[in-house]
């Protein structure tokens, strides 16, 4: 999967990592652009109003942009102080004290971000609500602004100071001032009782209930005692303030959150049972809870006590939530839609009658009763809902072109005429497009298409809509160029910030790109010169109309260079051609002069230039490429595809590229660019009689090819060999390989020992008794972004100092064996290192991905210890005795997240004897290795 940003980067929220003025306000990315920084698989995104957050398939998180108020998270390395005085984060990082937890969704209010984990538990951090202890009212008042929402409403309590006149909108002006600069009790009790009046809002909740009752909603009744309730929250202070790391609700704690979403300032949180729980402020009853008083704890809205809720979303003031349908009902209809909080421009939908004050309990929205409402949005100010038939609709504020009409017409002008707004209505403009999933920013929306299309419209501020363009308004849904099939897979996921936007797309690979990140590196062995033939071609037409039109004289057209660097061994055992071309040109000394890298341009996993000054220069084999399929743009997609086997290339450029394919022998390669063609083909017009083209599927070879850089081949059949050497060797002393296969390989594969043997038959006849066996290879490229290889290979070790001598790094395998780990563990972790396939990680054998997970953990393979994390929870299930043979394990080897999972499900059934006691072993062992680390301090 891949994850697409677009709209404002004022922050660096974007995750483009564009270097860029702090605050820019002109910094925008108008048109759908691929996030390359991160080499995890995002699954979810989220925005606030300068900060997005990502969720991995991994349970990991990554955040980016501003951190003024603590958005972003420290890492490990930073601590608050430091944190406070960082404006933006401009490229994902992960935060780091998550990584504990299995993540499995991520939210984000304004200036807040939120995450859940697998046990239901949630996290938050940014600006986050406080109980800061009960207080008396004071005397006298301060003066605030009416309707305030601004940061200084939640720093002081609700109990006569600013904070309860900014969110209340009580007495300002004279009066405030009188009593703040005077000292009159007499107003001062006037304005403190007025105040508590606004914000427990006895009157205007009795209205509503009438007005319930009316509608047959009798439950809403059993309320009105609540009201003796809200004496003591009125007592309490609540306050937001930033918190630069993730913290647990505590007023959650033993209740599984399985959705959440944030406004501008509140929290709604949806459980596992349909619960539904809400925290933060309340100035417009946006919690649903019946009064205006803010809370830092979570409460929960009674409304729907016995009721299923089934989705929440949140506007800046205002909350939506979809709920499963009551007795009685349509049988057509599964679920029923309500709003409350404010009403003010129409985003409740209620009509005129939901403009005025709000709504502080939850209202049914009667006029999409007709409809089977799947998925629910809400804007800043507007709000939208999805039917099963793919119908959309809108209701809310439309000054913004939020409602996608197709036209406008007189009466949308007139007095009163924006009133057809405050009601749903269909939004028109979506052709035959069945819209199955729907996100709203500030003042625009998006839509996602069964084909895995993006619509948008609203407001186009800084690009948001993705169009290229910036500015102006889109009245109607427009599908997002270059965004879904043909040119990117399906989109599957969209999501908004506050004025930008996301699109994840399909399709898992089946291996992660474990070497983008040596694309275009200054450690390749390989320097592709090419020399552009069509430039040359169009400079040389140039002359010669200057020479017969009397112009300059012609001149000698010199065809433009590109300089590419690449790796040997992938390029050869990726490729035929190259691999003979690589031969060759090592054979006849072909180098290229300048081997520091000054001055040459490189290929990052963008297309972008990148330097890496950490890795070594080697001398570089030169190879130069003169034939007219040779360009910039198609070797750049080239070498994409052999590093990752992505096809990132404009579509203009696929007929070039297939051609080059089909020079190098690529038969994968153009199988994909035929079928990209083929779907081209199917938007634009043919003939009825003229048959659709069908390409015959071909089978990747990534893995394989990539793998064969690890493989040492037993015997001397050159076939095998990719045709370049490697400089790192995993050996092994005869007699201990000697010993391991007669004592200790009952556990490996059969293949691997097979092989072992195979080896060693052969090593018996060649070398010493004492010899060493080179069992597998590897190159320095790939070791050294491991972090145990490049400690070992730059460090100060014993074995640091024994290979200084030598080309090939000679990494002993025996030490490693007495360590416990196992040779096919080891052959696993290097055939992933290489290819990243996700069929490295045992499906059948428990005990297999365990000695792969400990081999990833002590070498430092995060991406392969998470699978093997996955893999080893799949086995696990619902089955205490396996959660207590994983629970064992990962405390042995410190896998914290797979022990947090393994322990939750024991703890479902901490009544059997021997459940508990596992549990107070694990808790035992942990208290030691705190009791020990607690000494060495």
């Amino acid at each position: 999967m891949s994850i697409y940003t677009w709209g404002s980067d004022r922050y660096g929220q974007l995750g483009l990592g564009r270097a860029q003025q702090l605050e820019d306000k002109t910094c925008l990315m108008n048109s759908p652009t691929r996030v390359s920084a991160m080499e995890a698989v995002v699954t979810q995104a989220a925005g606030g109003e300068g900060h997005s957050i990502f969720c991995t398939e991994f349970g990991d998180v990554y955040t980016v942009g501003r951190d003024k108020e603590g958005c972003v998270g420290a890492s490990a390395a930073d601590d608050e102080e430091a944190s406070t005085r960082r404006l933006c984060a401009t490229s994902p990082r992960v935060v780091a004290s998550l990584e504990e937890e299995a993540i499995v969704s991520v939210a984000a209010g304004a200036h807040t971000s939120m995450a859940l984990s697998a046990s239901g538990r949630l996290y938050v951090w940014g600006l986050v609500h406080k109980d800061v202890g009960r207080e008396e009212p004071r005397r006298g008042v301060r003066s605030g602004r009416r309707g305030s929402n601004q940061e200084d409403a939640g720093t002081e309590g609700q109990d006569g100071t600013a904070a309860t006149t900014a969110a209340a909108g009580a007495l300002t002006g004279m009066a405030a001032a009188r009593a703040r600069l005077r000292h009159d009790e007499v107003l001062s009790r006037v304005v403190q009782k007025s105040t508590e009046a606004w914000l427990k809002a006895e009157d205007d909740f009795s209205n509503e209930l009438e007005e319930l009752a009316d509608e047959g909603y009798q439950a809403y009744t059993e309320m009105r005692g609540d009201q003796q309730e809200y004496e003591g929250m009125l007592r309490m202070r609540t306050t937001r303030a930033p918190s630069f790391r993730p913290v647990v609700v505590e007023s959650l704690l033993g209740t599984k959150i399985v959705r959440v979403s944030a406004g501008y300032g509140h929290i709604m949180a949806l459980s596992d049972s349909g619960r539904l729980f809400g925290a933060g402020y309340n100035d417009r009853g946006q919690l649903g809870l019946g009064h205006r008083i803010n809370t830092a704890k979570f409460q929960q809205v009674r409304t729907f006590a016995d009721r299923r809720v089934l989705q929440v979303v949140c506007g800046q003031q205002h909350t939506i939530a979809r709920v499963e349908s009551s007795t009685g009902a349509k049988e057509s209809t599964l679920s029923e839609v309500f709003v409350w909080g404010n009403g003010v421009l129409g985003q409740l939908g209620l009509g005129r009658r939901g403009i005025s004050k709000g709504r502080l309990v939850p209202h049914r929205l009667a006029t999409l009763d007709d409809q089977n409402v799947i998925d629910i949005a809400a804007g800043a100010n507007h709000s939208l809902a999805l039917s099963d038939t793919g119908d959309v609709f809108f209701w809310g504020h439309t000054e913004y072109g939020q409602s996608g009409r197709t036209k406008s017409s007189a009466g949308d002008y007139e007095v009163g005429g924006h009133l057809k707004f405050y009601i749903p209505g269909k939004v028109e403009g979506f052709g035959s497009s069945h819209i199955k999933k729907i996100a709203c920013g500030s003042t625009f929306s998006l839509a996602l298409s069964e084909s895995g299309h993006v619509y948008s419209f609203g407001w186009n501020e800084s690009g948001v809509l993705g169009m290229g363009t910036s500015g102006r308004t889109a009245l109607s849904p427009s599908r997002i160029p270059f965004l879904g099939p043909p040119h990117t897979p399906p989109c599957v996921d969209i999501s908004c910030g506050h004025v930008h936007a996301f699109a994840v797309t399909d399709v898992r690979s089946a291996h992660l790109p474990m070497l983008r990140p040596l694309l275009g590196q200054p450690s390749g062995d390989v320097a592709l010169v090419v020399k552009d033939g069509r430039n040359r071609a169009l400079k040389s037409f140039l002359n010669d109309v200057k020479s017969k039109t009397g112009g300059a004289e012609p001149r000698k057209a010199e065809p433009v260079e590109e300089i590419f660097f690449a790796h040997s061994f992938i390029l050869a055992s990726r490729c035929e051609f190259f691999r003979d071309l690589i031969l060759h040109a090592r054979d006849a000394g072909s180098y290229l002069a300048d081997a520091d890298g000054k001055g040459v341009s490189v290929l990052d996993s963008a297309g972008g230039a990148t330097t890496d000054a950490e890795e070594d220069c080697p001398k570089k084999i030169l190879l130069e490429l003169e034939e007219r399929e040779w360009s910039k743009a198609t070797v750049r997609a080239m070498l994409i595809y052999l590093y990752t086997e992505e096809l990132i290339c404009p579509p203009h450029r696929y007929h070039a590229l297939r051609a080059l394919a089909v020079r190098l022998g690529l038969e994968h390669l153009v199988y994909i660019l035929s079928e990209a063609d083929r779907s081209l083909d199917a938007l634009a017009w043919r003939p009825i009689d003229q048959p659709e083209k069908e390409s015959d599927p071909v089978e990747s070879t990534f893995v394989r090819d990539l793998v064969k850089n690890v493989e040492v081949p037993s015997g001397a059949d050159p076939t095998n060999l990719p045709g370049v050497p490697a400089d790192v060797a995993f050996c092994i002393g005869v007699p201990e390989l000697d010993f391991y296969l007669d004592s200790k390989a009952q556990a490996d594969e059969p293949e691997v020992i097979e092989h072992l043997r195979t080896l060693l038959d052969v090593a018996k006849d060649e070398v010493d008794g004492d010899g060493r066996i080179v069992m597998y290879q590897a190159h320095k490229a790939v070791l050294r972004r491991i972090p145990y290889f490049h400690a070992l290979m730059t460090g100060d070790f014993l074995e640091s100092a024994e290979n200084t001598s030598s080309d090939t790094f000679n990494v002993d395998v025996g030490s490693l064996l007495e360590d416990g780990l196992s040779i096919s563990a080891l052959r696993r972790f290097l055939s992933f290192v290489y290819s990243g396939s996700r069929a490295q990680v045992p499906d059948e054998d428990p005990n297999a991905t365990m000695a792969l997970a400990v081999v990833a953990g002590r070498f430092g393979a995060p991406s392969l210890v998470r699978l093997c994390e996955q893999q080893l929870l799949a086995f696990v299930g619902d089955d205490e005795e396996n959660a207590a043979v994983v629970l064992e394990f990962a405390s042995r080897y410190g896998l914290p997240r797979l022990q947090r999972l393994a322990r939750k499900v024991l703890s479902d059934v901490d009544d059997d004897e021997e459940v508990s006691a596992h549990l107070a072993l694990d808790a035992a062992r942990e208290e030691g290795e705190g009791a020990v680390e607690e000494k060495k301090s």
